[in-house]
């Protein structure tokens, strides 16, 4: 939800500091639904639910339980609308939702994720995405409300933005997902294992790192920061009210990036960095406590090198040699496959993109990917990828489908994965590894959802988590028959990726309040407490020769691969003895008074009428605007897009103070096709000066233009790579008539036009792009392996009186520097124009150090060394947060020909730059520094840099 929101806010900067350039255009972008697809639609008093045929039962049970929700979400955040769009989607395999502005709507991915939440996924969806909705109501109001007059709704997001950090609006919601259901992230205690275990390390850092998190130290991010905040203030200042109080007081002044911290300290007595140690001393007791009165059992650690920074190994298979395969994954690290010696030795297998787990047993190791549609944003494929380890080839098995948490058969000749439909359907797929033939197919009972399958080592039975509102439950397949046999009863405890040995099942649990490995006897119905440690220990697996058990064992600096003897049928310790769980947010929930929200006795469902829904008859839907006054223009435009981003309209006018002329001004772009199209257009009087004689003249003149074209994005990612291919055309006419006064077009003292100016352009462009880059690590700034090409064509084939062209390429290469996260970068460009009498604008970068020279011919080289330099996680007070030093060595070579004439332009230089987030936003800019040697002239610059603002991550 919350970088959909922040991109909004980049937005408003961009055209707060940009319109000088020019008018505010909009790339639709490609996140659209593909065409075809039968839409209905519901109402019910406080939402519009808008859906796939294929959804229509869920949609029902949505629209219920959303207006379930909407009053008790009022309690303690008084925020009510009159009605929401909620688009259900269902041509993803990602899990997602969220609620956006401009234009003002949710959207629920209609598949659960196979981890990290126990119980119904549209109940979660619900409580979580509607507290947003309730947060952006709630900040309509006073400073937030005026941005909404003057901007729309995307000033209305912009401003609710500096209005609270997004710590709070990610917290608020988690809380309450936890609060008011019998599930919830805060019960879980993966979800503050980040936070838990460098305070138990007596490691603890600044608000601002802690924000805005660091390349140096992993943080987990601003969803576990946000839900302990939220939740400690309200500990400690009892009745819903608090953050009523506090965002009614915000509001006020949400231009003001300290309003939030202000008016926290009004109510509280402490400011938000005050209230954060605060709330990390409390937290830090209540573990500490859990901790000691944790019996700590030993396990042994494979014996691998320290890590020097966050590092993990996930996911660990033991093989017949006794070694081990993992996926590894860290701060400096994209994932990867590795092979662990006993000794511990690791030896990389390759890196790969994996969706959600990984398998590996008969030589073979599988695992899925998210494979995006080559065209249309909102649908995309989880695909399962094997690799033979004898061979070292990769072979894509599945395509179009929806298939997760693939495990291999003991032999490595099978695959079980669970397929979710866009009906949502679940079932168990049986696959062949070698050719990727479905096999078997079994559906779930009731159609509880499924996750995390493994076979048992005889392959007559799978085992796998089943789960429903009421929880998650273990169940036995029987790959014969296709039947399901339930083993434990239905529970809102975190169970997760079982085993199955016998008569033993082996898996993961929270039951108590600390993630450790559990047994259950399918025979006698007893539990044994397999491990005990500090953390968390997850993914349990058993050696080929089962005597030992394998699992990820946590430390403040990661996952290590751990094991002890397996030994299912004994606990190594009473399960009496450990503490009871730590559910902060229980004092919230008595204080809500409305768990579980969901019980069957508390939802009475009624059916909605049904009808159809035709997104073309929807396509204009103004949302924002713009009056700003940016001296010498002034501009009013509005803003429409599409609930289903179709189309995009932008209508408006200019008037330019200066030359005391009005234009009107209007674009519209359509996706609802395979091709983008688009259609501008521009009318107006333009006004200029000259000087003759010691007098100014003033003339005027009336331009008109219309243009329009396509483009094709083509999204060709597969596996670690992501890659994109984009085709386009245009065609503009622009009519110049009523200059009375001639003037030459000019460059470098040249004239190539000396009569008058009154006539027509109709230029026609093409381009071509193509680019291809390697996943990164979080701490790479540039690409490690990445080619990209850019060709760029302009000529006037048509019979009108100005006339030019232009032919530009450009080519990028990028390979691993001399260390981890250094990047070298070659680049070429060429441009050439023959231009008549129209001169073009001109489409790449000049020499840097260089002031811009016209060239019909300009030919371009330059090497550039990307290096990061520090990462000092400063925190200057609330004004600054300084996270990174980076640098970037260059050279460039030119040489531009114009006629007979021949220039040449050499300069090094270095860009330093630092990495800040300014004033408490959470918006990432760099400042920096350019110092440039020119060899032609022998001159030298310093010129400063401010880069882009990019959203928090």
């Amino acid at each position: 939800m919350w970088q959909h929101n922040v991109r909004i806010w980049v937005f408003i900067i961009s055209i707060l500091f940009g319109l000088t350039t020019g008018y505010a255009q909009i790339d639709i972008g490609t996140a659209q639904y593909p065409p075809g697809m039968n839409w209905q639609q519901l109402s019910t008093e406080h939402f519009h639910v808008i859906y796939p045929k294929a959804l229509t039962a869920d949609a029902q049970r949505v629209a219920n339980l959303l207006e379930r929700t909407y009053n008790p979400l009022q309690k303690s955040l008084d925020g009510r609308f009159t009605r929401l769009p909620v688009i259900l989607g269902n041509q993803t395999a990602q899990a997602n939702g969220f609620v956006t502005l401009a234009p003002w709507h949710s959207e629920f991915y209609s598949i659960p994720p196979q981890s990290g939440f126990v119980g119904d996924w549209y109940e979660t969806l619900a409580v979580h995405e509607i507290r947003h909705a309730v947060q952006f109501t709630k900040m309509d109001q006073k400073f937030v409300r005026l941005g909404r007059i003057a901007f729309g709704e995307a000033g209305w997001a912009a401003f609710s933005i500096v209005a609270a950090p997004a710590w709070f609006w990610e917290g608020d919601a988690v809380l309450m997902e936890t609060a008011l259901t019998r599930t919830g992230r805060g019960r879980s205690p993966w979800f503050d294992l980040g936070l838990r275990a460098p305070l138990l390390k007596h490691r603890r850092y600044s608000y601002s790192k802690a924000y805005f998190r660091s390349f140096q130290d992993y943080i987990p991010d601003h969803y576990t920061l946000g839900y302990h905040l939220v939740t400690y203030v309200r500990r400690q200042n009892t009745g819903q009210d608090m953050w009523n109080q506090v965002l009614n007081r915000s509001t006020r002044m949400a231009f003001w990036p300290f309003t939030f911290s202000n008016s926290l300290k009004h109510y509280t007595d402490a400011s938000i960095s005050d209230t954060y140690n605060q709330a990390m001393e409390d937290l830090s007791d209540l573990w500490s406590e859990q901790l000691k009165r944790t019996p700590i059992v030993d396990v042994s650690h494979i014996p691998m090198q320290p890590a020097s920074n966050w590092d993990n190994y996930l996911y660990p298979q033991p093989q017949r040699d006794g070694s081990v395969i993992a996926l590894r994954t860290g701060l400096g690290t994209p994932s990867t496959l590795v092979r662990v010696t006993p000794d511990g030795d690791v030896h990389t297998i390759r890196q790969i993109a994996p969706y959600d787990k990984i398998s590996a047993r008969g030589g073979k190791i599988v695992w899925n990917e998210i494979v995006p549609d080559i065209r249309w944003g909102n649908r995309d494929y989880a695909d399962i990828v094997v690799l033979d380890l004898k061979t070292n080839h990769a072979l894509r098995l599945t395509t179009h489908r929806k298939l997760f948490a693939p495990a291999l058969s003991p032999d490595g000749q099978l695959i079980a994965a669970v397929e979710y439909t866009s009906e949502s359907t679940c079932s168990i797929v049986i696959l062949d590894a070698a050719t990727g033939q479905q096999m078997n197919q079994f559906v779930s009972p009731n159609n509880d959802f499924i996750t995390t399958p493994a076979w048992a080592l005889d392959s007559n039975s799978i085992i796998c988590v089943l789960q429903n509102h009421d929880g998650r439950a273990l169940a036995l397949v029987d790959v014969e028959s296709g039947k399901f046999k339930q083993l434990t009863q239905f529970a809102p405890e975190e169970i997760s990726d079982p085993q199955i040995v016998g008569n033993t099942a082996v898996y993961h649990s929270n039951q108590s309040g600390i993630e450790n490995i559990r047994s259950f006897d399918i025979v006698t119905g007893q539990y044994h407490v397999l491990t005990s440690r500090p953390y968390s220990v997850v993914e349990a697996a058993i050696s080929p020769d089962g005597t030992r058990l394998y699992f990820q064992d946590y430390d403040w600096n990661g996952h290590r691969i751990a094991y002890i003897p397996f030994q299912p049928n004994e606990s190594v310790v009473d399960e009496s003895q450990l503490p009871p769980r730590i559910d902060y947010f229980a004092p919230i929930a008595d204080e809500e008074n409305t768990v579980p929200l969901f019980s069957p006795d508390s939802i009475h469902y009624k059916p909605y009428g049904v009808k159809p829904y035709h997104p073309w008859e929807h396509l204009l839907k103004v949302h924002s605007w713009y009056l700003l006054p940016a001296d010498p223009w002034y501009y009013a435009q509005l803003i429409s897009t599409d609930l289903m981003n179709r189309m995009a309209f932008m209508p408006g006018i200019v008037y330019n103070t200066n030359e005391h002329a009005t234009n009107y001004f209007a674009s519209v772009e359509y996706a609802g096709f395979f091709p983008i199209f688009d259609v501008n257009t521009r009318i107006g009087e333009r006004v200029a000066t000259f000087n003759y004689e010691g007098k100014t003249h003033y003339y005027d003149w009336q331009e008109k233009s219309v243009g329009g074209g396509f483009r094709i994005p083509l999204n060709l990612s597969r596996g670690i790579y992501s890659t994109h291919l984009n085709l386009s055309a245009h065609v503009s006419y622009t009519s110049i008539s009523d200059q009375r006064v001639g003037f030459g077009i000019e460059r470098n003292d040249r004239r190539y036009y000396t009569d008058h100016n009154n006539g027509t352009l109709i230029p026609m462009q093409y381009s071509f792009s193509f680019n291809r880059s390697r996943r990164a690590s979080y701490r790479d700034f540039q690409p490690r392996w990445a080619q990209s090409v850019n060709i760029f064509y302009r000529h006037t084939p048509f019979e009108a009186d100005y006339r030019g062209e232009q032919f530009a390429v450009q080519g990028q290469l990028f390979f691993p520097g001399i260390f981890n996260h250094h990047s070298l970068r070659l680049s070429s460009q060429f441009e050439h124009q023959q231009p008549y009498n129209y001169i073009f604008s001109e489409q790449f970068q000049f020499p840097r150090g260089y002031d811009y020279v016209y060239y019909s011919t300009l030919a371009r080289a330059s090497v550039d060394y990307a290096l990061p330099l520090w990462y000092p996680d400063v925190e200057f007070g609330s004004f600054l947060y300084w996270k990174r030093m980076k640098a970037n060595l260059f050279a460039d070579y030119a040489i531009g020909d114009e006629h007979s004439d021949r220039d040449t332009f050499k300069s090094v230089g270095v860009d330093v730059s630092l990495e800040m987030f300014p004033f408490t936003l959470p918006l990432s800019i760099d400042f920096g520094v350019r110092a440039v040697y020119r060899f032609t002239d022998r001159e030298s610059r310093i010129e400063p840099m401010v880069f882009g603002a990019l959203p928090l991550q």
